[in-house]
């Protein structure tokens, strides 16, 4: 049987003391910064820009492993 995780993102910073998204893409995919100027906020559509930075880490060369590692040090 394939072990299967679940990630909980916490955006408003109750459950960690910083935004695990945007903590994701500091770490994996920075060039996304650059590409948006850094002002993620007049984005109207999160589930569109997590896929894309999803994408982006892959490209960048990282993981899955990656990706989990890092969340679970959050």
């Amino acid at each position: 049987m394939s072990k299967k995780h679940l990630f909980a993102f916490d955006f408003d910073q109750t459950i960690v003391d910083l935004d695990s998204e945007f903590s994701m893409i500091e770490k994996y995919a920075q060039d996304l910064y650059k590409e948006y100027n850094g002002n993620f906020y007049v984005i109207d559509h999160w589930i569109e820009l997590n896929n894309y930075m999803y994408k982006r880490i892959i490209q960048n060369g990282y993981t899955y492993e990656n990706v989990i590692k890092f969340l679970h040090s959050l």
